[in-house]
């Protein structure tokens, strides 16, 4: 997790950890296609056993490190935390920035799912009543950390 100060505004980017997650979650989805493709082939002709997870390791073996790199190039993160709103900034070769302000938060909340929870990262949930941003791939401290950090600017304002 990189975190600098510069000129009172905190600036951090998530933790590769997400990363991981996220392509375990991916590699999930790519099984279960690939499954599906070979029992339809199968259906129609004869396969030896050793075919299906021959053809599930060598796609993975091609597949995923490919999917690990592109998927870092293009979701690259920053948040920085200004005094009166928070700044997120995604993207690589098409950007999006969200600015949320302070006032205008309705709810933050803090969740992970059960791999999240074997890598020890959360998400933070920032709602307000048109925009919705969610900060993944925090460590467990960092994720309560910040939520404390963005409910003292909340009482500030």
């Amino acid at each position: 997790m990189e975190t600098k100060d510069v000129n009172k505004t905190n600036y951090f980017s998530p933790d590769r950890n997400h990363l991981i997650v996220s392509q375990i979650k991916n590699s999930i989805v790519i099984i279960i296609v690939m499954t599906a493709i070979i029992y339809k082939i199968k259906q129609m002709g004869d396969l030896p056993f050793w075919v299906a997870p021959a053809i599930i390791g060598g796609m993975h073996c091609i597949f995923l490190p490919l999917l690990i790199s592109v998927r870092h190039s293009i979701n690259r993160r920053k948040y920085s935390f200004e005094d009166d709103k928070i700044v997120s900034n995604m993207g690589l070769f098409k950007t999006k920035t969200i600015e949320i302000k302070y006032k205008d938060i309705r709810s933050i909340s803090l969740s992970r799912d059960l791999l999240e929870r074997l890598f020890k990262i959360k998400r933070i949930n920032i709602s307000t009543s048109n925009k919705k941003l969610i900060i993944k791939g925090l460590k467990n401290t960092k994720a309560d950390e910040i939520k404390n950090i963005i409910n003292k600017k909340m009482t500030k304002i």
